[in-house]
């Protein structure tokens, strides 16, 4: 290993010294191309030269150095022994749950990555994610730590440059006692065996009054397992949580989302809750004064337990639009009276760069796609506008809705329920009042029939 500024003279000297089927080997830090370069130039003279890419830093002499290998397979299986002895080895670590079968060098620290130039190019590529990562994280920790930072009192002399306003700047942090991290090969891909294992272990850990999951297709399956295999109770798909005269109350769509049920846990603790994305707003946190601080919690979690194989996460069919990212959205119901009239909403939407979404009934009737449903039965959204075009309110959709940081309704019937959680109200003739408004924001959209 020599600087890449002098290889291509200590090869050629070395070269002389050297005979058909001798090999050389670059572990330096050459560009893949120079490597390709002084393949070709030595193989005329039967010279073997492999480019290996080491990663292991100031631990490689205790515990190994990982080797990404390029040249000829000739050489490269002939020097095997010697890339098995430098390389760490798997040791008696366990394989990820589904890669029983795996084989190959890959697990043990060392890969032959393809002909000359190929090691020292994925080396390259390692680098860059490696030190791209590294940056990435030294960048955000700097921008936590900087927050404010000229608004706090510090020394002031000549010697001492002001800050100035690049510095002034917020950072929500949300007010959290403490993170604490689970890592294990057997969680690297999901299953419930693995994750109720984590859970568990988790909860005998911590000991908590309540624990909280995001109402996901991931949680739907394991949740369940979790709470038998800790004999606590389990309340699902929660929209709201209420102060109760003996505890907190979860608030949960029943029969399909006619009804709210306010439910109150019995039994031990802990009680486990999971939450529909968007019921709360993530700025609405209470704000914390510094960055919580981060434990590692040591758990094994025994490979041979799982009976599930790793797959990819579900996803649902992909979506024109997802309403839970949207910032701002425009909401139509029975009073837009017929399709024919959704324009108008599409043109407010448009002048206020929104997205157009819907109360059940008019996903019902066909009006618009199921997906762009808001309420029990749709997407729970919490943008920063939410506008209700002719939408009475139903507790159905109101649940949906609900955390929107402004609520503006448009109504014809001043006693309909949407007032009592909207921000700013209209009472008045719809047809009338969108088509005003559009041109007021300024869009040159069609007025609606």
């Amino acid at each position: 290993m020599v600087p890449a500024a002098i290889t291509d003279k200590v090869v050629d000297e070395l070269a002389t010294h050297l005979q058909s089927g001798d090999t050389i080997i670059d572990g330096g830090n050459s560009y893949f191309r120079d490597d390709r370069r002084r393949s070709a130039h030595l193989k005329k003279s039967g010279i073997h030269y492999l480019d290996v890419g080491t990663s292991g830093g100031v631990w490689g002499l205790e515990r190994g150095y990982c080797m990404m290998i390029g040249g000829d397979k000739e050489a490269v299986d002939r020097l095997d022994p010697i890339f098995k002895a430098l390389a760490p080895g798997r040791g008696n670590l366990e394989r990820t749950p589904g890669r029983d079968k795996l084989g190959g060098t890959a697990e043990e620290g060392y890969l032959h990555c393809g002909t000359s130039g190929a090691g020292h190019f994925v080396k390259m590529v390692h680098n860059g994610i490696e030190y791209g990562l590294m940056a990435a994280f030294g960048e955000g920790f700097d921008i936590l730590a900087s927050a404010n930072v000229s608004l706090k009192k510090g020394q002031v002399d000549a010697e001492t440059a002001p800050i100035g306003d690049d510095y002034v700047y917020d950072i929500n942090l949300a007010d959290v006692a403490e993170v604490i991290t689970i890592t294990a090969s057997a969680l690297a891909g999901y299953t419930a065996d693995g994750w109720v294992a984590a859970h568990r272990a988790l909860v005998d850990a911590v000991k908590p009054s309540f624990v909280l999951l995001t109402h996901t297709y991931q949680t739907r399956d394991f949740a369940p397992a979790l709470a038998s295999a800790l004999d606590r109770a389990l309340i699902t798909d929660c929209t709201a949580i209420k102060a109760g005269a003996s505890g907190p109350l979860f608030t949960r769509p029943m029969f399909q989302g006619k009804l709210a049920a306010d439910v109150r846990p019995l039994g031990d603790a802990p009680c486990l809750v999971t939450m529909q994305i968007g019921a709360y707003r993530a700025d609405a946190a209470r704000r914390g004064a510094s960055p919580a601080p981060l434990r590692a919690l040591d758990v094994a979690i025994d490979a041979a337990t799982i009976r599930q194989v790793p797959e990819a996460p579900f996803r649902e069919a992909r979506q024109a639009v997802d309403l839970s990212q949207a910032e701002r959205i425009v909401a139509v119901g029975r009073g837009i009276k017929g399709p024919e009239h959704l324009p108008l909403a599409q043109a407010l939407a448009d002048a206020l760069g929104a997205q157009v979404a819907a109360s059940r009934p008019i996903c019902d009737a066909g009006w618009l796609p199921m997906e762009r449903q808001i309420g029990s039965s749709g997407q729970t959204v919490a943008p920063k506008l939410y506008v209700a075009v002719g939408i009475s309110g139903a507790i159905q959709h109101v649940v949906g809705m609900k955390g929107a940081r402004t609520i503006v309704a448009i109504n014809k019937d001043a006693e309909a329920p949407i007032f009592e959680v909207a921000d700013y109200g209209y009472v008045g003739d719809l047809f009338e009042f969108l088509p005003a408004l559009t041109a007021e924001l300024g869009s040159d959209a069609v007025k609606g029939g």
